[in-house]
């Protein structure tokens, strides 16, 4: 897969965008603030090319289980704050992971037309398998690219440290 942000000539005459799942901070937050980092850059570069192509469904997915968050829902409430010119904005819930993404997204809308998968960069590969899966037809729009012209981002490397509680086992 060709690991560069998508650019509007690559974007076929119909097609849904779909936005994957990337996580929350939590729910005190509110706002932008409440999403991850890989979940904001995936929805900035879902209106992105949603923005390319108008009559594109824009389809939001995924709940951050652990933390408690629809993050489909926070997706959306965020993009109708930033504009109200995006119509056909959809949600594709509940869904813990990108297996369960693409079952549900099957079973919803089929596989007649092309898929603009949006998701970090890191995680392409695995996504576009699962989608395979179903006989779509997909076009990969990787984001949040943990290698930059610089070399390789610290947050690459280094683990998220609130990952470490949920990794911990606990004695019983």
């Amino acid at each position: 897969v060709k690991l560069e942000p998508i650019s509007a000539d690559a974007l076929p005459q119909k097609a849904n965008i779909l936005v994957l799942v990337g996580g929350c901070r939590g729910t005190e937050e509110s706002g932008a603030e409440q999403l991850s980092l890989p979940s904001l850059r995936r929805t900035i570069e879902g209106v992105r090319i949603k923005q390319y192509k108008p009559d594109a469904t824009l389809i939001l997915s995924g709940t951050d289980w652990q933390r408690g968050c629809d993050i489909a829902d926070i997706e959306y409430k965020l993009i109708t704050q930033w504009t109200d010119s995006l119509t056909g904005i959809q949600q594709l819930n509940p869904a813990r992971n990108t297996r369960e993404e693409a079952a549900l997204y099957y079973r919803q809308y089929g596989n007649k037309d092309t898929l603009i998968l949006v998701t970090s960069a890191l995680h392409i590969n695995r996504a576009i398998r699962n989608f395979n899966k179903y006989n779509i037809s997909i076009i990969p729009a990787p984001t949040d690219f943990p290698f930059h012209s610089k070399g390789i981002s610290l947050s690459a490397i280094i683990p998220d440290p609130l990952q470490f509680n949920t990794s911990r086992s606990e004695e019983h």
